[in-house]
């Protein structure tokens, strides 16, 4: 059996690599203690950075070219997409 992203032992199990990484921590919860919060360590904003930096150089690459119009309607197209089943949860349809 393999886990979805959702899956708390998926969740464990990437955070653990993190921590181990050095590029999470992890805080107790001082409202909760069956929580933790997990925070960047200055390791993992410098590897956020050069990630958003790697995908934003990917994605000027990848539409070069593409009228900004068509962009800009993909991409409201997609976040709808993407939120299309939240949205039904929330109105009690799926």
């Amino acid at each position: 059996m393999t886990g979805s992203a959702s899956d708390p032992r998926c969740t464990t199990n990437v955070t653990h690599r993190l921590v181990a990484r050095g590029v999470v921590e992890r805080e107790d919860d001082p409202a909760d203690a069956r929580s933790t919060w997990l925070k960047l360590t200055p390791d993992g904003v410098a590897l956020a950075e050069r990630a958003l930096l790697a995908t934003s150089a990917e994605h000027e690459a990848l539409f070069e070219g593409v009228p900004a119009e068509v962009v800009e309607a993909a991409t409201v197209a997609l976040r709808n997409l993407a939120t299309a089943p939240r949205a039904a949860r929330a109105q009690g349809r799926a």
